[in-house]
C-alpha cells in the first residue's frame, strides 16, 4: 500500500484546524444538499452534534454563516440570523489547554458582537479538543460543551466514501494520533514515548473512583508527565495537609505530602512523621523507602514506592505489557494505606 502526504503532517497549528473544522461545518449548507450529499451529510452531523453538548437541536438551516478568528473567537457559526437564531461558538485546541477565563471572554464578547441577531437563550459554547488532555483540567460542563478527539472520528469514520482529500487526511490524521495515544495497550512499557504515557494515565483516569489527574511538570531536566492520585486529608492543630500519590514514570512512584492550609509550606520534622507512619502501617507487599533528602516545600516527596524487587512499579506481563486491572489493585492498596496513615495521624492531633 503506497502512503502519500497528509496535510496535517504540515498544518500542525491551531489556525489549520480552526479552518478545517469550519470547512467541515460549512458543507452542512443547504446550498450543498443536491450536489454534495454526502459532505452535507457529514456537515450537518458535526453541526448536530456540536449543538447537542449543549442540549441544543439542530433547526431546519434557512442561514448558515461561518467565520474563524471572528472577535479573537476561534470558530463562530450563526443558524438562521435573527430573534430565532442559534449563535454557535467553538474554542478550538490542539495540544494546549484553556487560557484563564478564555470561554467566559468568548461568551461574553459574542454576546456584545452579535446582539439581536440570535436567540439570547440559544448561545452554544463548545470547546473542542483533538489533543490529549486530562479530564481534570478541561472547561466546567456548566460553561460550555465539551468535544473531544474521539466524538470527531465517531463522526468523520462514518463517512470514509465522500472522496474528499481534506476530509480523509483530517480523519487519518486523527486516527493514527488516537491509535498512538493507545499503543500502550499492547506494548512494552520500555518502549513508551510521551503519547503512550498519556493513554495510559487517561485511561487510569477513566478508571479510578476518586481524583485523578494528570499533567506536565516543568524541571531542569526537561520536565515530565505526572499524574496524581487520591487525596488524603491529615488534620493539623493548624489546619490540614494533603497525602497523596504522584506517579512519575515507570521506575517512580511516590508518596507526596501538600501543604494544604495547614502551613505555606511542609517542613522535615512532618515529612519524618508521616514516614515513620508509612513504615509502621501493616502494608503487605508495599515497599515504603526515604524519597532522598527532605528539603520540605509547597509539596515534597515522602517516600518512593515500589511493589516488585525489579521492574517497573506497576504490574506487566511477561511481555512488559502493563496490566491495567492488577496495576489499578496496587494502587488501591496504597491508597489504602494512605488512609489508614492520614486517620492515625490526624487523630495523634499531630503539629505541622
Amino acid at each position: 500500500m503506497t502512503i502519500t502526504p497528509n496535510l496535517y503532517g504540515f498544518a500542525t497549528k491551531e489556525l489549520a484546524q480552526d479552518a478545517t473544522i469550519a470547512y467541515l461545518l460549512a458543507w452542512a449548507d443547504p446550498a450543498y444538499r443536491e450536489s454534495h450529499p454526502r459532505l452535507h451529510t457529514l456537515g450537518s452531523e458535526l453541526l448536530r452534534s456540536l449543538l447537542q453538548t449543549q442540549e441544543v437541536d439542530l433547526p431546519q438551516i434557512e442561514t448558515l454563516c461561518i467565520g474563524t478568528q471572528v472577535y479573537r473567537i476561534d470558530i463562530v457559526v450563526l443558524i438562521n440570523a435573527g430573534e430565532r437564531g442559534i449563535l454557535l461558538i467553538i474554542e478550538d485546541k490542539v495540544s494546549a489547554q484553556e487560557g484563564p477565563n478564555q470561554i467566559e471572554g468568548y461568551i461574553e464578547t459574542a454576546r456584545e458582537k452579535y446582539s439581536g441577531q440570535y436567540d439570547r437563550d440559544r448561545l452554544v459554547a463548545v470547546y473542542l479538543k483533538t489533543g490529549n488532555e486530562s479530564k481534570a483540567s478541561l472547561p466546567d460542563k456548566d460553561k460550555c460543551g465539551r468535544f473531544m478527539r474521539r466524538d470527531l472520528l465517531d463522526i468523520l469514520n462514518r463517512f470514509q466514501d465522500t472522496g474528499n482529500v481534506i476530509v480523509d487526511d483530517f480523519r487519518i490524521h486523527l486516527q493514527g494520533w488516537e491509535d498512538e495515544t493507545n499503543r500502550w495497550k499492547s506494548a512494552s512499557y520500555d518502549k513508551w514515548e510521551w503519547t503512550q504515557w498519556e493513554g495510559f494515565y487517561a485511561d487510569l483516569e477513566h478508571r479510578w473512583d476518586g481524583y485523578c489527574a494528570w499533567d506536565y511538570i516543568a524541571n531542569p531536566a526537561g520536565g515530565f508527565l505526572a499524574c496524581w492520585l487520591g487525596l488524603e486529608d491529615i488534620e493539623t492543630e493548624n489546619g490540614y495537609a494533603t497525602l497523596y500519590m504522584q506517579i512519575h514514570d515507570a521506575k517512580r512512584l511516590t508518596v507526596r505530602l501538600g501543604s494544604g492550609t495547614a502551613v505555606d509550606k511542609v517542613r522535615a520534622p512532618f515529612m519524618y512523621q508521616v514516614l515513620d507512619a508509612l513504615n509502621e502501617e501493616d502494608s503487605d507487599d508495599i515497599r515504603i523507602e526515604k524519597a532522598g533528602t527532605f528539603r520540605g516545600g509547597g509539596a515534597a516527596a515522602v517516600a518512593n514506592v515500589t511493589f516488585d524487587e525489579q521492574g517497573p512499579w506497576f504490574a506487566v506481563d511477561r511481555n512488559g505489557v502493563l496490566d491495567m486491572d492488577a496495576t489499578i489493585e496496587r494502587l488501591r492498596r496504597l491508597e489504602e494505606l494512605l488512609q489508614k496513615v492520614a486517620t492515625r495521624l490526624t487523630e495523634q492531633g499531630i503539629v505541622s
